[in-house]
């Protein structure tokens, strides 16, 4: 398994951040925001439901697997869907690098 310094670990969550706070706040303009997460399906219901209370913004959520949300968002690469991607362990974000 690849190593990961503290160094490229935080650079890494800060430009993550970043760029899913620009994709978010256009998605909330919208109106609607897609959440792919990772959680098991009661806990990912009630992320996007505390979203939706404390915002007002609509969601809609897809609860995947590490491999489902890595391959579905290789695919849509060019027309990204997801607004956020939330409780995908660190390793198989790593991959999605290259």
């Amino acid at each position: 398994m690849a190593q990961v310094t503290r160094r490229q670990f935080t650079g890494m969550m800060l430009a993550g951040a970043g760029a899913a706070m620009l994709r978010v706040d256009r998605a909330a303009a919208a109106g609607k925001i897609t959440l792919y997460l990772g959680p098991p399906e009661k806990t990912s219901s009630a992320i996007a439901q505390g979203f939706e209370k404390k915002t007002g913004v609509k969601t809609t959520h897809l609860r995947l697997s590490a491999g489902e949300a890595i391959n579905r968002i290789r695919a849509e690469r060019n027309n990204p869907q997801a607004s956020v991607l939330y409780g995908i362990g660190l390793p198989s974000m790593l991959t999605l690098k290259a």
